[in-house]
């Protein structure tokens, strides 16, 4: 079964059920499933509090649209989808939508809300951003908050089983490696594909320019930081990676401006001693040491913090950013939003239609389960599709392989972790193979037989246990999957 056959399979379940029900209720919540099954990946930002979540979701989007500072629209989860215009509506707790009004600031969005709101209602935020037409991104009020409904609204977003989940995969911010922080990843561990599996959660080292008060080689101990909590067997098992990145930095390179880098040019110029003026925050405000006017001091603090300054005073110093083009391309890539694109695109959008329809098929375990007392028919009926359509899907079957084999369940060597990770991540089949992709149909069915051979004996040792057994299985029949659509596309040609 096709990820887009799943997806399909899922729909008729939804739609079969609905005409079945005689709730109207039931009814609405499975034509929501539905919906949710054809739209984009759904990602939750999630740390916290002043963990960088929305200034990292800006840098993600590329524009400043989440407000940083402490204002009422932090209070409530925000959901940043792809529109073709830019709206802004409040979803109340009856699914309920309406418009608000708005203004795009210098700083953030700036959205007038009702005098009264339900605090569970949500914001939804559409923007004709290319970068959200792959993925809705969700940001959350922080976990650790002092305020008891703020933490409500930050875990609203899980369910407590953690399989019936408003987010298909998490980027997860942390500072440090807090128990807190483990102890949340872990409190969603379930059977099968937890909301806290690595096959989709990422682990984001955030703010590391404040590492070390800013000194210039923050960004390469945040590396080692991060590379240490990666070997943490405790953390490997909950995060597919710890990735440091420099939020702050990579918002600004996204939305420099041209009087920024003049700014700073100008401060290249005129200080006499730059090293002394950035020892401190307030040292870099005192007007006797820095000629800079003292709205240009404040924004460029607030824009880049001390690190940032340092980096841009020495990269224009130097010549690397002769123009604002330059230091804003800069910024990003010393910040490290690039490697956590890459790794989202190839971890978590690779696989969207297995992780969407995953969430799916957990919201309906819970539609089921409702429906026992008054129609328990249709809930017998739709709790045996759903195990049904679960058997026979060798996607699922992929998705739970990628997690037992990241916690170590199954007891793949490395070789066979790569190339299980290859097979899985590739977006063709040359890739899958491990092979050039001027590889011809012929080259491509002989070394997927090969494979197939090799994971047939692989299951069929003596000593093998019954897991990998069943992981070997899984590897065959993604091996077959390869060569028959590889022999289909070159008969059809």
């Amino acid at each position: 079964m096709s990820a887009g056959t799943l997806v399909s399979r899922i729909d008729q379940l939804c739609a079969s059920a609905g005409a079945d029900t005689e709730s109207a209720q039931v009814a609405a919540s499975l034509e929501a499933i539905r919906r949710r099954l054809h739209s984009p990946l759904r990602i939750g930002v999630v740390g916290r509090v002043k963990a960088g979540k929305s200034t990292l979701l800006n840098a993600m989007i590329g524009e400043r649209l989440a407000p940083t500072d402490a204002g009422e629209c932090t209070r409530f989860v925000s959901t940043y989808h792809f529109a073709p215009q830019y709206e802004v509506k409040l979803r109340g707790l009856d699914n309920s939508l309406s418009a608000l009004p708005f203004r795009k600031g210098d700083e953030a969005l700036e959205v007038e809300l009702p005098e009264e709101v339900e605090p569970q209602s949500r914001l939804e935020i559409g923007w004709p951003s290319r970068r959200l037409t792959e993925a809705t991104l969700i940001d959350t009020p922080g976990l650790g908050s002092l305020d008891p409904s703020l933490r409500e609204r930050g875990r609203s977003l899980f369910n407590d089983d953690g399989m019936a989940s408003d987010v298909d995969a998490v980027l997860y911010l942390m500072r440090h490696a807090h128990r807190e922080d483990i102890d949340f990843l872990e409190g969603f561990r379930e059977a099968g594909v937890p909301l806290n599996s690595p096959v989709n959660t990422l682990a984001v080292l955030s703010r590391v320019d404040e590492i070390g008060s800013g000194r210039m080689d923050a960004l390469d101990s945040a590396s080692r930081i991060a590379a240490r909590y990666q070997r943490d067997e405790r953390i490997a098992a909950l995060a597919g990676a710890v990735l440091p990145v420099a939020g702050l930095l990579a918002e600004t390179a996204a939305t420099m401006r041209e009087s920024e880098y003049q700014a700073l040019r100008q401060l290249t110029e005129a200080a006499t001693d730059v090293e002394s003026l950035l020892l401190s925050v307030d040292r870099f405000r005192d007007p006797e040491r820095n000629p800079l006017a003292a709205e240009i001091r404040n924004d460029l603090l607030h824009r880049l913090g001390l690190f940032g300054i340092r980096f841009a005073l020495e990269a224009v110093r130097e010549g690397r950013a002769p123009s604002a083009q330059a230091l804003s391309a800069l910024l990003e890539q010393y910040s490290g939003i690039g490697p956590l694109r890459d790794m989202v695109l190839g971890r978590f959008t690779s696989r969207a239609q297995q992780l969407i329809a995953r969430s799916a098929l957990g919201k309906l375990r819970i539609v089921a389960k409702e429906l026992r007392v008054a129609e328990p028919a249709l809930a017998r009926n739709l709790e045996a599709a759903i195990e049904e359509v679960m058997a026979g899907s060798h996607e699922l079957a992929q998705l739970e392989l990628a997690h037992r084999v990241a916690i170590g369940d199954i007891r793949f060597d490395d070789r066979e972790r790569a190339e299980f990770n290859r097979l899985v991540s590739a977006t063709s089949p040359a890739g899958s193979l491990g092979l050039h992709a001027t590889a011809g149909p012929q080259t491509l069915k002989a070394a997927a037989l090969a494979a197939v051979s090799r994971w047939r004996e692989r299951g069929a040792l003596p000593l093998t246990d019954r897991e990998t057994r069943w992981a070997a299985d899984v590897m065959t029949r993604s091996y077959e999957g390869i060569y028959a659509h590889v022999a289909g596309s070159s008969d059809s040609t």
